[in-house]
């Protein structure tokens, strides 16, 4: 019996996980034409459609309308931009001595510059900028992909030929949900956490990062579960969960349209709040796909 009940929760472990494919077709009775949903890694890089992912941009191509988290170009209000600056206390007034000295050997060392530049920063925006350095640096070391960023590509292609592109939210939603959502004491623990298991970041950013590639969700959960063994979870209820039912409404509205193309972060997929058992839950069939 022990045994069976272990089984079970694996098999429903990976059912509401949703974790077949990166790239699902979007079906509905009431909608002619079918669409398409595509979990990205944002630092990927364009070639890699051209390479690993040809039924991909093959669907992009022919979609009449795109959606994405954000656009760049919206990104450009200086004081929204500021706001991911502090206004409250620093970073280093509420740290121990210790604690501002491994933050600052290791913004030092990723970043090349020291803590007392980043100390009116976010924890949680010095945090993101310190562990994308690892990631960026995997890529250099493993990659020969080329071109934009996907997420970018998808805007910037598909504006270059007069196709509708629609954020599934504004820059202010964004900030909104990725960082006034979260308490300073949190982003501050996150922060420290990562600084003192930061010489395991690279190994990690390169288990993501190859999961990825090969289309394989269960690695890409594993390394992100090891992670958050290593560093507290601030991310799944405020900056996935929170922000996919915000963009329920606008997406259901887009999708009745048909041949939609939806490009979102992969974890935004997974797991019962991702988007695949969300649009499940509003009579949608959704089909995992190869990626070429």
């Amino acid at each position: 019996m022990k045994a069976l009940t272990f089984l079970f929760i694996i098999v429903s472990w990976f059912a509401t996980a949703q974790t077949e494919s990166l790239f699902w077709k979007i079906e509905h009775p009431d909608i002619k034409k079918s669409s398409y949903l595509f979990g990205t890694y944002h630092l990927m890089n364009a070639s890699f459609l051209d390479e690993d992912a040809t039924a991909v941009k093959k669907k992009f191509q022919k979609a009449t309308t795109i959606l994405v988290e954000s656009r760049e170009s919206e990104m450009t209000d200086q004081t929204l931009l500021d706001r991911y600056f502090s206004e409250g206390p620093s970073i280093s007034a509420s740290l121990t001595p210790e604690e501002i000295a491994l933050i600052d050997s290791i913004t030092t060392l990723t970043v090349q510059t020291p803590l007392e530049y980043f100390d009116h920063m976010k924890p949680l925006m010095l945090a993101i900028f310190v562990g994308l350095t690892h990631h960026q640096e995997y890529i250099r070391d493993s990659s020969s992909f080329t071109g934009d960023p996907i997420d970018i590509y998808f805007d910037m292609y598909a504006t270059n030929r007069s196709v509708p592109v629609f954020s599934l939210e504004s820059p202010e939603e964004s900030f909104a949900y990725s960082m006034d959502s979260i308490s300073f004491e949190d982003q501050l623990e996150y922060l420290v956490e990562n600084c003192k298991h930061d010489n395991e970041m690279y190994s990690i950013a390169g288990r993501m990062y190859e999961s990825y590639k090969a289309n394989n969700v269960p690695e890409l959960l594993n390394a992100v579960d090891y992670y958050n063994t290593l560093v507290p979870d601030v991310s799944s209820e405020y900056i996935t969960e929170k922000r996919n039912k915000l963009w329920m409404p606008r997406l259901l509205k887009e999708l009745d349209k048909g041949n939609v193309f939806v490009a979102v972060g992969s974890l935004h997929l997974v797991y019962d709040y991702g988007l695949v058992t969300l649009l499940r839950n509003e009579g949608f069939t959704l089909t995992p796909l190869q990626l070429k």
